[in-house]
């Protein structure tokens, strides 16, 4: 697994909205993110929401998968474990 990067699209996001994409990356749910967050399943949903509108997608699947496309172009350190792309 690649170590999560900051992306151009990412940029674009708040670090709250950074921190909860990432999480919606690693297939973490609402209720779980909401609570080691200390916030309210709403809010994530709020943030989610907001992260969409700003990098001009829809649904949540376009959101991950737009965030998974643009770390794997802007990933060039070592993966974990000291492999390379």
């Amino acid at each position: 697994m690649k170590q999560l990067v900051a992306s151009s699209s990412q940029n674009e996001l708040t670090a709250r909205q950074r921190s909860i994409v990432q999480s919606l990356v690693r297939r973490t749910p609402i209720k779980q993110i909401a609570y080691e967050l200390e916030i309210a399943p709403s809010t994530v949903n709020d943030h989610i929401r907001q992260a969409k509108k700003k990098l001009g997608v829809n649904t949540t699947s376009e959101l991950v998968t737009l965030v998974l496309r643009d770390e794997d172009n802007a990933f060039d350190g070592p993966l974990i474990g000291g492999q390379t792309k």
